[in-house]
């Protein structure tokens, strides 16, 4: 159950399950690519196991997610796709998802498959507490993901499940301003097939030689400028709620247009209760509550991802994972308190 710093210290949803290792949509933009040039890519295996889920279930946590002392809702997803052809044959994913529905354990789940609108898939869906996100951009996507099922297969999706599942979102992710006119276009028929919101992210690059001259670069990416994308972004928030539908923001720059803290679509639902105490919530100007087990000595090893420098590392079992938060929002005068030299 990765639950590492980088997710720690920007997500409301950080727990993220993968039920398979490898993905053979073959996007050519996904993130999980992002490995060296060693040849061809490792073929599509099993990962998350029952026993693994299980224990989960029941409330067993490791080093890295002891601050959790609650039922987070679940990202089935965030490295692999779930419901990717692999699965038909070997329904690794089905058999979790039958024990998540079973102990009514909340999640969202992102695929681009069309087996999540088929049975037996969809019916233990229907029985789940579950948010299903569906990725769909544009039409113009199809060439970028060859693996995957096509965009108008996507979108005949959305009308089977929306009915059945609680809420159904879809993923305007990694979003390009050269598609806008596709994505106001496309949400009529959302709003249509029962679509609960949308979720929009900027397109990101590893390497500056592969991105537009116009982009600049954020932390270790190369991103579209903040104000392109806030001017693309505003208008498609506007559009969703003329069409009532709801807007989600997970462009950290601009999570300040989010019709909800949480980009996940989560809102609302009872029992799907997000982590509140990251960067976000600072950077939204609102207070962070820590729960208890957050603020109990030996609950920062998640952030051993984000340490700067060899000494922080060293504190990280003597730190609460508030103690760890405060240090990565750079709280003035907290490394002294904490008895940490100055970076």
């Amino acid at each position: 159950m990765p639950a590492c710093g980088s997710q720690i210290v920007l997500c409301d949803l950080p727990v993220h399950v993968d039920f398979y290792r490898g993905c053979s949509h073959g996007c050519v933009y996904c993130f999980a690519r992002r490995r060296p040039k060693c040849g061809p890519p490792p073929p599509v295996r099993p990962h998350e196991t029952l026993a693994s889920l299980r224990r989960w279930i029941d409330g067993y946590r490791t080093l890295v997610t002891a601050w959790c002392d609650w039922r987070i809702p679940l990202h089935v997803g965030g490295m692999s796709d779930p419901l990717q052809p692999i699965e038909r044959e070997r329904r690794h994913t089905l058999a979790c998802l039958e024990l998540l529905a079973a102990a009514r354990y909340p999640y969202v789940l992102s695929t681009k498959g069309t087996l999540a609108g088929e049975s037996p898939w969809l019916d233990v869906l229907a029985a789940s507490r579950a948010v299903v996100q569906v990725s769909l951009v544009s039409p113009r996507y199809n060439v970028l993901e060859p693996g995957a099922p096509s965009f108008a297969e996507r979108l005949r999706l959305l009308r089977k499940l929306a009915p059945r599942v609680l809420r159904t979102i879809v993923r305007v992710q990694p979003y390009r301003p050269e598609v806008l006119g596709d994505v106001l276009a496309a949400l009529p028929r959302y709003a249509d097939a029962g679509v609960f919101g949308i979720v929009c992210e900027g397109w990101k690059w590893k390497g500056r030689a592969d991105a537009p001259p116009s982009v600049v670069k954020v932390a270790g990416d190369w991103c579209f400028p903040v104000d392109v994308l806030e001017r693309d972004f505003t208008r498609l928030r506007s559009a969703c709620h003329r069409l009532r539908l709801r807007f989600y923001c997970a462009e950290n720059r601009l999570r300040r247009l989010s019709d909800d803290h949480c980009c996940c679509g989560v809102d609302g639902l009872a029992g799907f209760r997000p982590n509140r105490a990251n960067l976000n919530t600072l950077l939204l100007g609102r207070p962070i509550r820590y729960r208890r087990r957050m603020r109990e000595v030996g609950t920062a090893y998640c952030f051993k991802s984000c340490a700067q420098d060899p000494v922080s590392t060293l504190a990280l079992p003597r730190l609460s994972f508030a103690d760890a938060m405060q240090l990565v929002a750079g709280v003035p005068g907290y490394r002294a308190a904490l008895g940490l030299p100055p970076l």
